[in-house]
């Protein structure tokens, strides 16, 4: 537990320490980070959650977008989409995507947090694929906390130097299934060229140390906890 938090003040240290500037339009995102620039259009029938209402939720996090369905009448009620930049220590564009991907689900599974009697957290695995010239590792999971169930799929998008954390999430009542968040998802972000991440043949490990601040299933839990526990925002 010690560990689990010590890897959450420091990821929160250096995430926060990434300033970036962010373009919300009609009908784009546009979030220019120090490490990674990339463009989000927003789906039809959806629209961003305010900043302030992000930052109010989920103090501590630096979350670049949220975007829920117009016809909801909560913004975190049903369906709705969190997108952030994860900065890694070292550029990926050094190690292979296999091994990255190994090294994510090995991650994955010991960044779970513990089932209680109020908690419980479900992985239910990771696989990747590549899109388009972008490479994709994503994981499903699925949490209920005091009897309230949560279904969840987080799309890690390689970069050059880090990874664009796009996460759906499912309520009861979600009109969206997550097969439909994922490919919302994976197909409306762009990358800037130059902050791309390219595939080597290289053999290189990828070590926790250089990973610290992609811990994935932890990090979704720990989100997840903080939405659950506050009070749902209202859309004015």
């Amino acid at each position: 537990m010690r560990t689990r938090n010590t890897i959450q003040r420091i990821w929160i240290i250096i995430i926060m320490s990434f300033v970036g500037i962010y373009t919300y339009g009609q009908d784009t995102i546009q979030v220019l980070q120090k490490s990674c620039k990339y463009t989000f259009v927003i789906p039809e029938g959806w629209d961003t959650i305010p900043r302030s209402v992000l930052m109010q939720k989920l103090p501590g996090y630096s979350i670049d977008a949220g975007l829920y369905p117009l016809q909801q009448q909560e913004y975190f009620k049903g369906n709705y989409i969190l997108i952030n930049f994860l900065p890694t220590i070292k550029t990926l564009n050094g190690f292979p995507f296999k091994q990255i991907e190994e090294d994510l689900v090995k991650m994955n599974e010991k960044s779970l947090l513990p089932n209680t009697d109020t908690l419980r957290v479900t992985y239910k695995g990771t696989e990747s694929k590549k899109l388009d010239g972008y490479y994709h590792v994503y994981t499903l999971s699925s949490i209920v906390k005091d009897s309230v169930a949560l279904e969840c799929v987080q799309d890690l998008l390689l970069t050059k130097f880090g990874y664009v954390s796009l996460s759906g999430y499912q309520k009861e009542g979600g009109k969206y299934a997550l097969s439909e968040l994922l490919d919302l998802m994976t197909r409306n972000i762009q990358i800037q060229q130059p902050y791309k991440y390219v595939e080597s043949a290289s053999k290189q490990h990828i070590t926790c140390v250089q990973m610290i601040v992609s811990v994935c299933i932890g990090l979704l839990a720990y989100i997840i906890i903080i939405l659950f526990s506050k009070r749902k925002k209202n859309k004015k």
